[in-house]
């Protein structure tokens, strides 16, 4: 009787890697500027019930094992290559640019995973918090642009001393990183928002998300005053939204 040929199975380890963090619509509340102030008349609003979303996974455990961090890492840089222009940071781990460009809604959610990172770190010097926004773009033309604009770069401030809604240095880089055009695009997106656009989303989130838009153009030409504000809203409003108030 001949033999047959043995044949081994090898099972192969599944790694899971958490799913990214969703990035910011340009309808999404800017990084920049977390509250809504009273641009725009809000304090009559109907009530509407909004839809609440799920809390985005951490690209870490809380787990003091610096392998299982390392690796995690490792395979989160491994995923988001082939995926996205960034690598997602988490509270053990800043985010990552490789791409020489992002879009505004990519640089927000990394401006926003920063800034949670930095929060955990309990880093709070101006100085260190720019050096950590600077290590973090890795690509190697905006490494040659931070490497001939040290030195002013790090003379800006975090917050402008008369207008905390003006943030001169995280401007500067996303002058850089988004592109010139940004203040053009981003003051686009307010004008051609449209409430039924917007998913489940109530008047009120309509208006947040307008105002929040305008907020990161303090300072800039292209900031809507108050008025032009509430022109712009009531003409984005749904169908819905307008025979309420009939």
């Amino acid at each position: 009787m001949s033999s047959r040929p043995v044949t081994r199975s090898h099972k192969l380890t599944t790694i899971l890697i958490p799913s990214e963090p969703n990035a910011l619509n340009p309808q999404s509340p800017s990084p920049l500027s977390t509250s809504a102030d009273s641009e725009a008349d809000l304090d009559n609003l109907p009530s509407v019930p909004k839809t609440s979303h799920p809390p985005h996974s951490n690209c870490t455990s809380d787990s003091n094992s610096n392998s299982d961090l390392d690796d995690t890492h490792i395979a989160l840089m491994s995923h988001s290559s082939a995926k996205s222009s960034f690598m997602p940071g988490g509270l053990k781990c800043p985010p990552i640019v490789h791409a020489s460009c992002l879009s505004l809604a990519d640089w927000d959610t990394v401006c926003i995973q920063m800034q949670n990172y930095l929060k955990y770190k309990d880093i709070t010097d101006d100085q260190k918090v720019k050096w950590q926004y600077m290590a973090c773009l890795v690509h190697e033309c905006l490494q040659t642009w931070v490497a001939g604009n040290k030195d002013n770069l790090l003379k800006l401030k975090m917050v402008d001393d008369k207008d905390a809604d003006i943030k001169p240095f995280l401007n500067a880089l996303c002058h850089e990183v988004v592109g010139r055009d940004w203040a053009v695009d981003q003051t686009r997106a307010i004008f051609d928002t449209k409430q039924w656009c917007i998913p489940d989303s109530s008047f009120t989130d309509f208006c947040s998300s307008i105002i929040d838009m305008n907020h990161r153009l303090k300072g800039m030409a292209h900031h809507q005053s108050t008025e032009q504000l509430k022109v712009i809203i009531r003409s984005n409003l749904s169908d819905m939204t307008r025979a309420m108030f009939k």
